[in-house]
């Protein structure tokens, strides 16, 4: 009866307790389809190299297959998200466009955590495709606590910066997750804006900071220059920015060449750029002279024929995907695996992010694999210092189970198939005729990296804040 009331918003500003529950009649749906499930033969001379240059490899994809028939308990991890995420929803109204516009309310589901300390920041985080909400299940404790007192006798800027909190706020985009899909033909990044910064002021928060990546940094970014005084600030990883040219800004080229000539190694000659910017720019340059791909292909992880697919055919795609759970699997992979080295899916040294009940059940899907037990010193232990070893591991890429690659697929099976559809037009750039909005100072195509930069880049304090807070162990 409870999850009933769930349903049930007599307010429409009322914001309403939520907690995952997906039918029983989707979970045997489901389970008849991967006992259904064909898998195409697969040439066995091919190394492992070669097999993931084709695409998921059958010997990657069948172990997960078996382990999501046999093993995998999505009504355990449903009670872990809803036990460990303070989870909401609520309708945000949208104000009309023109004057006989009628634009249909958006339920939309969201965490919220709110940190005990006086100080805490409040922290929009903004997920990705594929991605979802649960991407911050693991950092959150980590965000809202308050570090251990400093015991210094002369704490300095930075021993004062490990203890900020945040209070954290992570809401699934449109059509994502539990948030209702817009039925707006032209609702985007400028839409998905408008609907989080309405939630953001429903909540009370007048100022904030945004945590994105990805096409979630694209909405961060929309975010900051549709209210630049309440978003005090962005952080993100990895942003592309295009290289300023002669004939669009020549002071822009000019400090740019001046940088690449020297490396940005001297401070007062690196004009605002760092080594990485300058190294990643020579080398894509070096990777296109001899044809091989380059980080702008990054962008389109399947290759330009499934890209193009993705682009211009989206919802023929989105039916398969939607239909075939395995089909989605097998796309999920081949994202994991082209963002990173094959060796993601692979028996690596742990994460420092798993407690040790987590640490256990790892241990017990690798054996079930047929792999061998990960050993303990691999592995950061709690109340260490531990630096060295937590340093070398996050350096690594981020060690992928079975149980977290079937929960990320789970999130798209359950409960919307439409998040499919909507995750391929939003980040292919299809789902909105509408304009980009002007970002004052950066443009898609003239680019001026350093308007952003200066203008939107995450203040040092929080930037150190929220790294120390998200990336320590204790």
């Amino acid at each position: 009866m409870a999850r009933i009331m769930q349903t049930i918003q007599e307010d429409i500003d009322a914001i309403v307790p939520y907690s995952m529950h997906v039918s029983s009649r989707y979970l045997d749906l489901t389970k008849k389809k991967l006992e259904l499930t064909r898998l195409p033969k697969e040439n066995e001379t091919l190394t492992q190299d070669e097999q993931w240059a084709l695409g998921t490899p059958k010997s990657v994809l069948e172990p997960l297959l078996d382990h999501w028939l046999e093993t995998y308990d999505w009504r355990a991890q449903e009670s872990l998200f809803n036990t460990t995420l303070p989870q909401f929803r609520t309708l945000i109204s949208l104000p009309p466009r023109t004057s006989n516009e009628d634009r249909k309310p958006i339920r939309t589901h969201f965490v919220h955590a709110r940190s005990s300390s006086p100080t805490a920041i409040p922290l929009l985080y903004i997920h990705s495709w594929p991605g979802s909400f649960i991407e911050i299940q693991r950092l959150m404790p980590y965000l809202i606590a308050p570090s251990s007192p400093i015991t210094t006798t002369q704490a300095t800027t930075q021993a004062q910066e490990q203890t900020q909190a945040f209070h954290v706020i992570t809401p699934s985009i449109p059509g994502f997750g539990f948030s209702d899909a817009s039925c707006e033909p032209d609702f985007g990044i400028a839409g998905v804006a408008e609907v989080f910064s309405a939630l953001m002021q429903r909540l009370g928060y007048e100022s904030y900071v945004i945590c994105a990546g990805g096409w979630g940094f694209d909405v961060a970014r929309a975010l900051a220059v549709r209210e630049p005084a309440r978003v005090k600030g962005v952080f993100t990883w990895n942003p592309m920015f295009r290289e300023p040219t002669l004939g669009e800004d020549w002071r822009a080229w000019v400090k740019w060449q001046l940088a690449r000539v020297t490396g940005a190694r001297y401070p007062k000659l690196s004009c605002g750029y760092t080594p990485s910017e300058v190294g990643q720019a020579t080398e894509r340059e070096e990777n296109m002279k001899a044809g091989r791909p380059d980080k702008e292909k990054k962008g389109r992880p399947l290759g330009p024929a499934m890209h193009q697919l993705f682009s211009l055919r989206p919802q023929t795609l989105a039916f398969s995907m939607c239909d075939s759970p395995v089909g989605l699997l097998a796309i999920l992979l081949d994202l994991i695996a082209t963002q990173g080295p094959a060796s993601a899916l692979a028996v690596r040294p742990r994460s420092p992010f798993l407690d040790p009940g987590e640490l256990e059940m790892q241990d017990r899907e690798y054996e079930a694999a047929g792999h061998e037990r990960v050993r303990s010193d691999d592995t950061v232990k709690a109340g260490s210092n531990g630096r060295a070893g937590a340093e070398s591991q996050l350096n690594e890429r981020r060690v992928w189970t079975p149980t977290d690659i079937l929960n990320w697929t789970m999130m798209y099976v359950y409960p919307l198939p439409s998040s499919i559809l909507v995750g391929l037009l939003m980040n292919t750039g299809c789902g909105s005729q509408a304009p980009k909005p002007d970002f004052a100072g950066y443009d898609e195509h003239t680019s001026k990296p350093r308007a952003l930069r200066t203008r939107y880049a995450l203040s040092r304090w929080v930037s150190a804040a929220f790294v120390l807070k998200a990336f320590r162990h204790r």
